[in-house]
């Protein structure tokens, strides 16, 4: 059972995140479109930041049958269009532990892999060090002991001091291992897989060197 929603382009606002853009230009669509996509947030589209009155946090699945063009007396879509009956489907969240269960196995398997060597924290501080080292001048070791300081807590200045020297270890060795692993898996992986790879068109090669010096 699917609900067809048309929106017309003139009621397309540009926004910047969730806030509204006053006054902002109107969506022109005269050169052509060439993307498109959605965003889904807590807020509403308005000039400040207010979070929806009936926002309920967790997961949730939203089917989308086809995405097509329209104009006041044709419809155009990828396929032909199903029967369209106006029932408004009920979201279903779900909880974090319940989208963890539905996972495939296999990407239950490899997920801690994928976590070690593609980690989103892992690459905020990459670039945070970056900043810090070729925008504001700063050493290593300076970069870390100003990471150190931020994560200080005024009001509970010894155990927040002893946590943030904590936090950053547990760091420093979290990438020493990513490190260690990266290079095990290029040396025990990649490098013999790239030399098996050049061995294997080395008789091919020759063959072809063999054949063109015949013809000449």
């Amino acid at each position: 059972e699917w609900t067809r929603v048309k929106v017309p382009f003139e009621s397309f606002q540009q926004v910047r995140g969730p806030r509204l853009v006053v006054d902002g230009p109107s969506l022109n669509v005269t050169g052509g479109l060439y993307q498109f996509g959605l965003s889904m947030s807590k807020f509403q589209i308005a000039s400040n930041t207010t979070e929806l009155p009936n926002f309920r946090p967790g997961y949730f699945e939203l089917h989308i049958q086809q995405i097509g063009l329209y104009t006041a007396s044709t419809i155009t879509t990828s396929k032909t269009a199903a029967p369209v009956k106006k029932i408004t489907p009920a979201l279903q969240t779900l909880s974090e532990d319940e989208a963890k269960q539905k996972r495939p196995v296999l990407f239950k398997i490899i997920s801690p892999i994928l976590k070690l060597f593609f980690s989103e924290q892992s690459n905020r501080r990459r670039s945070a060090m970056k900043i810090l080292r070729e925008q504001r001048g700063y050493s290593r070791m300076s970069a870390i002991m100003y990471g150190i300081r931020c994560r200080i807590n005024p009001q509970k200045k010894i155990s927040s001091t002893i946590r943030s020297i904590g936090k950053t270890l547990s760091i420093a060795m979290t990438d020493a291992f990513r490190i260690v692993a990266k290079g095990m898996i290029r040396f025990g992986i990649f490098y013999p897989l790239k030399l098996t790879s050049q061995l294997f068109k080395l008789p091919f090669a020759l063959i072809a060197r063999l054949q063109k010096k015949n013809q000449n």
